[in-house]
């Protein structure tokens, strides 16, 4: 069996960046039978909280960017291990090192520095006007043919 022991310097970068909760955890697994990402795939909140806690978060790794930041997961944990702050920390930890995962790598190309500004905070408005608009005509109409309601309640 190999010993696995806390990178103590990762653990106080996530700390550093908002996420300090991760250490309460005690892996009961309530947030991941709340969780709406691990009813449809593999997803694991408990994981990565556990490899927050041990320092050996993956920032490479999708699973980062896989929360919603629904809130359920926080409202049944009963250490108040702030899942979605930790998460969010290590999504800061992922940027501030230029590493995103695929589906959240930056998509918007910026106009040359030479071009004045106005037609560069233009051209910045309409690539994301137009970005998402392609994803979401694919995404609702599935949406409101499914019984799954779209918020919360």
């Amino acid at each position: 069996m190999e010993t696995v022991t806390p990178q103590q310097e990762i653990i106080d970068v996530i700390k550093s960046y908002g996420g300090s909760g991760f250490q309460n955890c005690y892996q009961c697994g309530l947030c991941d039978t709340v969780c709406p990402w691990s009813r449809v795939g593999k997803f694991s909140m408990r994981k990565l909280v556990r490899e927050a806690a041990l320092g050996l978060t993956e920032i490479e790794n999708e699973d980062i960017w896989r929360c919603t930041t629904c809130g359920k997961c926080p409202l049944v944990c009963p250490r108040d291990v702030k899942q979605i702050e930790s998460g969010i920390a290590l999504r800061r930890v992922a940027t501030e090192f230029d590493v995103f995962a695929g589906a959240a790598a930056p998509n918007r190309v910026s106009p040359p520095a030479s071009e004045p500004r106005a037609t560069r905070s233009m051209s910045r408005a309409t690539s994301v006007a137009n970005g998402p608009k392609t994803w979401v005509s694919r995404v609702l109409p599935r949406a409101w043919k499914s019984s799954t309601p779209l918020v919360a309640t």
